[in-house]
């Protein structure tokens, strides 16, 4: 730990001395990362960030396959018939909600200029299954879906600030929608969006594809056929809540033994996760995306790695001989060395030096030379024996066979 702040300021002045390097090297990652970062943010939130529902790992979409239509290579997901929905619900146990909803364009006028709004029309057990309270008001009730008391509608939070300036006063009063009135009864909270109703031709009032919808309306349930075989047959897209501790494959067994006796052509049912299913048709091309951009990551550190090898390989001397360009230096791993010589105490050395001094003791002394050092020099004769006089303090003395 104590070595990162020196390798940090040792690299940081290799930087500076090659601003273009530190430039193109910069540029280069900047540019991978920010694609793959931009990328997988959009990715996440389509594909793997949760529901903002207190239960949306027990919320499921339930689709019926039905056979392929001519020009088709997979059989059409759908949803399930209202007298399907009300019979799952009498008969299912792994179940606790069942709901479904149906996309819905609307015409408001008396509140300003008429704007052409997309909603929804969901039932009553769809807005239970998922848990949300309203921001203002109430939620749909159960006489809500009778016919005759379905003049109701829930705004969503952007259309009451956009259109009604976030009045409270907007409780209880009628608007005008498709020339006939509905009493506003709630309001969602605010980056509330169920069901996603995009699609090529949902534009919301200010020209942007809506995906969220603008507002709620009750879904009156009336007789349809059981059979999606049958003519006049009316699918709806259909969501469950699963069972407190009821697994998808246990409720997708129970959902296939559901189907009506009378059916003469019973078709398979899937229970898939709401959002795995509501991001099936983009998903394969948002993994391609990001596989895309992960491979532009990968192109961008190669392309530092060969400004990094051509850096150190025009840095680097010639076979034999001298590049003819400095050396770069090299920073000392360990504490600088000093003269142990007994004239000079305490001079600094750098690793790669080399220390000799002469005094009147005639010492000469190397530092870390990779070769041996004696005392004293065996021409010295002037204080008797060669080899009688002690080496001077701190002077490490090379034994015969253990020179460095």
């Amino acid at each position: 730990m104590e070595s990162i702040p020196r390798d940090l300021r040792f690299a940081a002045r290799g930087l500076r001395r090659s601003p273009a390097f530190t430039a193109a090297a910069v540029v280069t990652l900047a540019l991978g990362i920010g694609a793959t970062t931009a990328v997988f943010s959009v990715v996440y939130g389509i594909l793997f960030r949760p529901l903002p529902f207190p239960n949306a790992g027990r919320l499921v979409r339930v689709v019926q396959l039905l056979p392929e239509r001519p020009g088709q290579s997979s059989r059409l997901r759908a949803g399930l018939t209202p007298d399907q929905i009300t019979e799952w619900r009498a008969t299912s146990r792994t179940l606790a909600e069942i709901g479904y909803y149906s996309p819905r364009a609307a015409v408001m006028t008396g509140a300003g200029a008429p704007v052409r709004l997309h909603g929804a029309q969901v039932s009553v057990s769809l807005f239970r299954a998922l848990g949300v309270p309203p921001f203002m008001g109430r939620l749909f009730a159960g006489e809500d879906e009778q016919p005759g008391n379905e003049h109701v509608v829930v705004l969503g939070h952007d259309t009451w600030r956009a259109r009604f300036g976030s009045s409270e006063a907007i409780l209880d009063h009628p608007i005008t929608m498709n020339d006939r009135a509905y009493r506003v009864i709630g309001v969602m909270p605010e980056g509330f969006g169920f069901p996603s109703i995009a699609s090529s031709s949902s534009l919301d009032a200010s020209g942007e594809f809506a995906d969220a919808p603008e507002f709620w309306m009750p879904l009156v349930a009336r007789p349809r056929p059981a059979s999606p075989a049958a003519r006049g047959m009316s699918l709806v897209r259909t969501y469950a809540l699963l069972g407190s501790g009821v697994t998808v494959e246990q409720a997708t067994a129970e959902a296939n033994t559901l189907m009506p006796a009378h059916v003469k052509a019973r078709y398979p049912v899937e229970l898939v996760n709401a959002r795995v299913e509501e991001a099936r048709a983009v998903r394969p091309t948002l993994l391609l995306f990001q596989a895309a951009v992960l491979f532009v990551l990968f192109i961008a550190c190669v392309n530092v790695v060969n400004l990094l090898l051509a850096r150190g390989a025009r840095s680097a001397p010639a076979p034999g001989g001298s590049s003819g360009m400095p050396s770069p230096r090299r920073r000392s791993s360990g504490p600088r060395g000093v003269c142990s010589d007994p004239c000079s105490p305490g001079r600094s050395l750098s690793s790669s030096a080399r220390c000799r001094h002469s005094c009147s003791r005639g010492c000469r002394t190397s530092a870390w030379t990779g070769s041996s050092s004696r005392w004293p020099p065996r021409s010295q004769s002037a204080r008797g024996s060669s080899w009688g006089l002690p080496p001077p303090p701190g002077f490490f003395v090379a034994m015969p066979g253990r020179d460095r």
